[in-house]
């Protein structure tokens, strides 16, 4: 037995290291150069992951490409107005502006879109991922993004609904002020200070959210391989799932403002001194607070600290 396993050992690393023979060679030799030239050609078919974020550009308005600044008139100041951002491969950072109307500008974008219409500030953008060149030809994309884009938004603005959907790319918020927030996002990072609204939900997948000096009465959390951090505030409801991510919260307040439904499949969820991990377990409690919090985990973690414990 010791012998098979020996030779089915040495037969591996000999397919590896011919593998690896084989891999010099082609890029050496153009390979990578004769695949581009084939896609080129709509030889050779290419995910159109590759290629498009996905996003749907409005063709009743302008699009622009590399530079661009524009001023955007009709944003309602009562606080009536939405606002809808969907960006890829993007970076993307919302300032406030002692300005009374709203503002954006861009540099090194492919594709970018903004307009305002019916009371709703749209915003769209695509770009490309830089290309790491390797020693002998050839590459791979980059994590970084390529492009940037900043929106300035009234000093004192709110939104009756905020919407911000990102694939990959990297999105920073000043503040944000809003009845309802929605944001979902895929491998991207996403940093907000100074939110203050009256639900809040985060559909994560695996990229990074960060929230600071938040202000949310219902949270709701939904992550799958990403991390979430949250300072802040949570004067009601916080339903939180988690698949094999983390979850960590600062949170005013103490453990005993909230009452828990914990649920741990093979993860683990602390609040404060109290810990639930292992296979299947659960621990709940039902007393007279005003908050509810309801925690499930399957394979990640959840921490949950309070400023006065």
């Amino acid at each position: 037995m010791n012998q098979w396993i020996k030779g089915i050992l040495i037969a591996s690393l000999a397919l590896i290291m011919l593998g690896g023979i084989l891999a010099a060679v082609g890029v050496m030799s153009g390979g990578h150069a004769s695949l581009n030239a084939l896609a080129a050609g709509g030889l050779l078919p290419v995910s159109a992951a590759e290629t498009d974020s996905g996003i749907a550009f409005d063709n009743r308005y302008q699009v622009w490409t590399s530079d661009f600044e524009e001023t955007l008139e009709g944003l309602p100041e009562d606080g009536t107005g939405r606002l809808e951002v969907e960006i890829g491969s993007v970076s993307l950072h919302v300032l406030e502006s002692e300005e009374k109307t709203a503002r954006i500008q861009g540099t090194g974008v492919r594709k970018a879109q903004a307009y305002v219409e019916d009371g709703t500030l749209y915003v769209r953008a695509e770009s490309g991922k830089k290309q790491v060149k390797w020693l002998f030809g050839g590459g791979r994309r980059s994590t970084e993004t390529e492009g940037e884009i900043t929106l300035y938004l009234p000093e004192g603005f709110s939104a009756e609904n905020a919407s911000l959907n990102m694939g990959a790319g990297e999105l920073v918020m000043d503040a944000l002020r809003t009845d309802r927030l929605y944001c979902n996002v895929g491998m991207g990072s996403l940093e907000m200070r100074k939110l203050r609204a009256q639900d809040a939900e985060v559909s994560l997948g695996m990229g990074e959210v960060g929230l600071y000096d938040a202000e949310v009465s219902d949270m709701t959390a939904d992550i799958g391989m990403g991390s979430m951090y949250m300072e802040g505030a949570v004067s009601q409801d916080l339903t939180a799932s988690c698949g094999m991510g983390s979850l960590v919260m600062e949170l005013a307040g103490s453990e005993g403002d909230y009452n828990y439904d914990v649920a741990a499949s093979m993860g683990s969820v602390r609040v404060g001194e109290r810990e639930c991990a292992g296979m299947s377990a659960h621990w709940a409690s039902d007393g007279k607070a005003v908050g509810n919090f309801d925690l499930d985990v399957s394979m990640g973690s959840v921490e949950i600290y309070f400023t006065n414990p």
